[in-house]
């Protein structure tokens, strides 16, 4: 348990790796955004392995990236003894990152009917599937400034993060309330977060280790 806990901040960093695996396998010859259902369609039939693995990268990442929450938040909650910021947070980062997931997931519904379903998408159904995740991405934008700001306000207050860390958290919050830059913030914005948090942590975990050790008898 000691050893999980010593590494349970570089979830965060594993999140962001599997994120972008599965962004670069994803991207592999998709369609653009004003391809004919036909194209998409027959993306979802000639790629579908290559989807439904992307969504496996994203899907665990995203595990990886509550976990590093669940982290964050206790560490939080122990620096001011005040679990209702490092709550929100986890709750909304929970929840925004469930429905950036689920973007994907819609390309893994329209791969499934060919790859394990034997079914035929007709060119209207395979365009809806195509553009429904762009409606999570804009919901999670807005979840997202909940998540942000209570980071932000919980990482300032706790005097345990550098506060150039929780005014970035606020920052990026601000900018998820604009859906022309939100994007930005979402897409590039808390992946970066995460993994700069992430390995902070950790290296702060080990050298505060290494000097318990040093001045032990």
């Amino acid at each position: 348990m000691e050893r999980l806990e010593r590494y349970a901040p570089l979830s965060g960093v594993l999140a962001v790796v599997l994120w972008v695996a599965g962004v670069v396998v994803m991207d592999s010859d998709m369609p653009g955004d004003k391809a004919p259902g036909a194209e998409i369609a027959a993306w979802f039939d000639s790629k579908s392995g290559a989807i439904l693995l992307a969504v496996t990268f994203f899907g665990i990442g995203s595990a990886a990236f509550m976990w590093f929450l669940g982290t964050l938040a206790a560490r939080l909650r122990g620096a001011r003894g005040d679990g209702r910021l490092p709550g929100i947070m986890f709750v909304a980062g929970a929840a925004s990152i469930a429905l950036v997931t689920m973007g994907p997931g819609s390309y893994a519904a329209g791969a499934m009917a060919y790859g394990s379903l034997d079914r035929t998408l007709e060119p209207g159904a395979a365009e809806v599937l195509f553009v429904l995740g762009q409606g999570f991405f804009v919901v999670a934008e807005f979840v997202a400034v909940a998540f942000m700001g209570a980071a932000g306000l919980a990482i300032l207050r706790s005097a345990i993060i550098p506060a150039w860390i929780g005014w970035a958290c606020l920052a990026l919050a601000v900018m998820l309330i604009f859906s022309p830059i939100g994007w930005a913030a979402l897409y590039l914005g808390i992946p970066l977060w995460t993994l700069v948090t992430g390995i902070w942590l950790y290296l702060r975990g080990s050298s505060a280790r290494g000097a318990a050790e040093a001045v032990a008898p």
